[in-house]
């Protein structure tokens, strides 16, 4: 049975189970809705899936099979591939753009010791090349003697312009 009974269609997952006679069985099981956010953009081929939008929250509503879910955000709702999206909702996702300037440089309000892999220690004072602007308020940036690369949080920095900045 791939259609859950009516009136159960939310907030339920499919399991594959076995009878006491050892026949397989699908069996459907009530979950709360989970909260995850997408990794990675995703452009659904179908109109009956969803398309993801790297760094949204989305509503899982009901786990479609091991590897699809369904499940909505503000604007849409639909099938979406359940490797794009993580349920640590603390996850930085990387969405990256480019400085608004080629040369974008700050400077370190304050020491930073970072607790996570792919962060970058700052050390206050000194001026980071910012390479890329990530989402989730954090830079991806890199120390001016090429030693040091990684994300950083934008409250610990301060945008330098036209040579100064302004403290």
């Amino acid at each position: 049975e791939t259609v859950p009974p009516e009136g159960l269609e939310d907030n339920i997952s499919r399991i594959s189970v076995h009878t006491s006679s050892g026949d397989p069985a699908t069996r459907w099981i009530r979950t709360p809705n989970l909260q995850v956010r997408a990794q990675w953009s995703y452009k659904a081929p179908k109109d009956s899936d969803m398309d993801l939008q790297a760094g949204e929250i989305v509503t899982v509503t009901r786990k479609w099979s091991d590897t699809w879910y369904y499940g909505y955000t503000n604007e849409r709702v639909g099938r979406f591939p359940a490797k794009y999206v993580t349920d640590d909702l603390s996850r930085i996702v990387y969405v990256r753009k480019r400085p608004p300037y080629s040369r974008f440089y700050v400077r370190a309000r304050y020491d930073y010791t970072p607790a996570a892999e792919k962060r970058m220690t700052l050390i206050k004072n000194e001026i980071i090349e910012i390479l890329w602007i990530l989402s989730g308020n954090w830079y991806e940036g890199r120390s001016l003697d090429g030693k040091r690369k990684g994300s950083i949080p934008v409250t610990f920095v301060r945008e330098i312009r036209n040579g100064h900045d302004d403290w």
